[in-house]
């Protein structure tokens, strides 16, 4: 039987912690339909910090049975996302997590699995064990991770990426196909394919890049950098030249590209490409506009370009992310 430890701490996801737990148990219930009379296959705890509660949400609190034990040991360690408010409250946390981080790093040294997802994967990052491998994260860290973590090859479009015994997911439910990863590594494909069948769960799928959003939060960290964003949000419809817009700021148009990239993690055009294709997945989601209509409105000209472009963003081509995110769809379907 294998010993899974789900960490919590104070507004940790709780459809992360109940959902992983829920899946095991299926897990637990189709072994024994499989192979009776056979021990169930995973024990799981819920463990924190120090044994006591921890706050999910105003009003809601959570026991735990367990405190982070030094000399236990389990065969897996699973990390869960928690939620914050801003990027000043997620440094914060993380770096207070020192005792977590030692303690992830001890597990780990003694032969355990270690999984995490959404902005967990920041406390496995912290351990040092991901530095010159590939990871991924939830995708609008996409920035803040490669700041921070610049060591760590960052695989924003993955939804998992495994390095033996470290396995990084990406945003929120990505839980969902790391805890399937984990009950295939510790048992076979048959019963993790049939927890995902049980659970309605794409054990298939392989990518968040469909989902990504162009974040159309402003960078507060850099004056110029915001007023630029603004003027591109404002303007992405028309031919746009940057040397142009450097001159407008007071700056160099060197500064301005090293600047805006050091802001954001990206070069203006970039950012310009990825914000043309967010308002395009907007039309395709909400009209029934044909695609050079669609094309038009947001800046492009070139069908053979744009398609490219944005199968290369999404891993979708146009009519295929119609198919899976259209409104219009959804109602035929209901």
């Amino acid at each position: 039987m294998k010993k899974i430890a789900f960490v919590a701490s104070d507004y940790s996801s709780i459809s992360g912690i109940t959902g992983g737990l829920e899946i095991f148990k299926i897990a637990n219930i189709l072994s024994r339909i499989q192979s009776p009379g056979k021990p169930k296959r995973f024990e799981c705890s819920v463990i924190s910090l120090d044994k006591g509660s921890f706050t999910i949400s105003p009003g809601l609190i959570c026991e735990f049975s367990k405190g982070l034990s030094m000399e236990e040991r389990y065969d897996a360690i699973i990390l869960i996302g928690f939620i914050y408010k801003d990027i000043s409250q997620l440094i914060k946390r993380i770096d207070s997590s020192k005792k977590i981080v030692s303690w992830i790093l001890k597990q780990y040294s003694a032969g355990a699995l270690i999984g995490a997802s959404c902005s967990a994967t920041l406390l496995l990052a912290e351990t040092g064990l991901l530095d010159g491998k590939s990871a991924t994260t939830s995708w609008w860290l996409n920035s803040f991770f490669k700041k921070r973590y610049p060591k760590i090859k960052l695989e924003i479009d993955a939804l998992m990426v495994e390095n033996k015994r470290l396995i990084c997911s990406g945003a929120v439910t990505s839980y969902l196909n790391l805890v399937l990863c984990i009950i295939e590594k510790f048992t076979d494909k048959s019963l993790a394919l049939s927890c995902s069948k049980m659970m309605l769960i794409d054990i298939n799928k392989s990518s968040q890049a469909p989902y990504i959003m162009q974040q159309r939060l402003l960078d507060l960290s850099d004056d110029m950098v915001t007023k630029a964003q603004h003027w591109i949000y404002t303007n992405f419809q028309n031919k746009i030249d940057f040397q142009v817009l450097s001159n407008h700021l007071g700056v160099s148009y060197r500064t301005f590209i090293r600047r805006f990239k050091f802001a954001t993690s990206e070069t203006p055009s970039k950012y310009l490409q990825k914000l043309r294709i967010e308002a395009s997945k907007d039309l395709l989601e909400t009209t029934n506009l044909n695609l050079e209509a669609i094309m038009e409105s947001v800046g492009y000209s070139d069908t053979s370009s744009f398609s490219i472009l944005f199968k290369r963003l999404t891993h979708l081509t146009p009519k295929e992310y119609r198919t899976r995110f259209s409104r219009d769809q959804i109602n035929q379907v209901n």
